[in-house]
């Protein structure tokens, strides 16, 4: 999953850069044309103006102006994640995270034992500790029970689909990505962990996601 994910952070973001106004070429952010031109070649649902993407994801707070504004790596994948998951992307999407959500899903399926649409912390803990060489050596309820609780959209105490999707993809993109792209240190170490080589370490530790 995280070799899916890096790949296709890395190839969102190159594909809506290389649409930039050709002066900004040289800066490291996608740029209002990348964004209007890059949604509507690759298919997405997102109906929002790009100028509005760029003041909503632009956390580093630099001025706004038609031409100049861009969001960094950082910014692009965190909108990729949020306005997909929320316009409800389909299959026909290029470069948003399609092959990642794959996997997900074959995850979900397999936690979701009933086959009823949803997971509960209890479903996630019992499919957790039935899999094996998972980079964690016991799985707690309270692991689960963080996740469950710090991704539900409702006081459900279940997450449908599309909610475990935007967590799993959230908390990939908390560990990996930050403003200078995606620490290969951070990255390098969860897929040792992931192969079971590295003893100890938490819980998986979800902040609280803001929706």
């Amino acid at each position: 999953m995280l070799n899916s994910f890096e790949t296709e952070v890395k190839d969102s973001f190159k594909a809506f850069w290389e649409k930039n106004l050709p002066d900004n070429k040289d800066d490291a952010g996608v740029d209002t044309k990348g964004l209007e031109d890059g949604i509507k070649e690759f298919k997405w649902a997102v109906k929002k103006n790009p100028i509005l993407i760029i003041r909503e994801y632009d956390i580093e707070g630099e001025e706004y102006n038609e031409e100049h504004s861009r969001i960094d790596m950082q910014e692009f994948t965190y909108m990729n994640i949020f306005e997909n998951i929320k316009s409800k992307a389909t299959h026909s999407c290029t470069h948003c995270l399609g092959a990642t959500k794959k996997i997900i899903k074959e995850f979900f399926d397999y936690i979701d034992c009933n086959h009823d649409g949803n997971i509960s912390a209890e479903n996630l803990y019992w499919g957790m500790s039935n899999m094996k060489d998972l980079p964690y050596k016991k799985t707690t309820t309270t692991m689960t029970n963080d996740f469950i609780l710090n991704t539900m959209e409702h006081s459900a105490a279940a997450l449908d689909e599309i909610d475990f999707q935007f967590g799993m993809l959230l908390g990939m993109y908390e560990r990996v990505i930050s403003k200078d792209g995606i620490s290969e240190i951070n990255l390098n170490s969860m897929k040792v962990a992931r192969r079971g080589v590295e003893e100890g370490g938490g819980g998986p530790g979800f902040r609280r996601l803001k929706k």
